[in-house]
């Protein structure tokens, strides 16, 4: 699909007591949110090409144009200061894991958890939660989850699940700006060198897998891997 990576997984659910259980593992998950947490919204705009007489002044058709609209999103998470453990230990923290243990390093598991750990940005046009849960330790933010649940607390999920919002998760990457083009969303976004944000917008349509475009400040754009399935 050009310069976009989409793929689906299918996975079977699992079940949230065996997930939350680490054999092993002194990693204590932090229900507090660092400072600085916050929504952010933009202005909702939208910008129609101007109507232009003919020379002549006799009325000719407008050119058929695709407006790009500006829109609103909320930043439910952002955690500025927030690193990936190192892949070593991200592995051992897994293998620690009866759902998981030394699966992790054979088909299927093992190239679904590599595009995971590979990439950096996450869209989501469903919801549930076992869903959520190999994503959130694939990527490695298992480490913040108790900070992240707030974000399915008021209709989320349904919404969601309804086709009205989606999800997208940045790792290492601040949100400037969202806009429609009229088939695909074009996010802009800016490097960092630590951090996670959760971010939530309404949807423009009704596809399977959401058609969005990551570019960086610089033009850089940023591979996304989709989560569902």
């Amino acid at each position: 699909m050009g310069g976009h990576h989409y793929q689906s997984i299918n996975l079977i659910g699992i079940s949230v007591t065996s997930l939350l259980t680490l054999a092993g593992c002194t990693y204590s998950l932090s229900s507090e949110t660092p400072p600085g947490d916050d929504v952010i919204q933009t202005t909702h705009r939208v910008e129609i090409p101007e109507e232009k007489s003919s020379p002549s002044g006799s009325e000719q058709p407008l050119r058929e144009t695709t407006a790009t609209k500006v829109l609103d999103f909320d930043i439910c998470r952002d955690l500025p200061r927030w690193q990936r453990l190192p892949e070593a230990e991200q592995m051992q923290a897994l293998e620690a894991l009866p759902r998981y243990g030394a699966a992790i390093y054979d088909e299927p598991l093992s190239p679904v958890i590599q595009s995971f750990w590979q990439h950096r940005a996450f869209s989501f046009t469903t919801y549930g939660l076992s869903a959520r849960m190999e994503p959130l330790y694939f990527s490695g933010l298992w480490t913040v989850q108790d900070d992240i649940w707030s974000c399915y607390e008021n209709g989320q999920p349904e919404q969601i699940n309804a086709g009205r919002l989606a999800e997208v998760w940045l790792i290492g990457y601040h949100i400037q700006s969202l806009e429609w083009l009229g088939d695909r969303y074009i996010m802009s976004v800016e490097p960092r060198a630590s951090g996670f944000q959760l971010i939530h917008f309404s949807r423009q349509e009704q596809s399977d897998t959401l058609p969005i475009t990551i570019s960086t400040t610089h033009d850089t754009e940023v591979s996304i891997y989709s989560g569902d399935w």
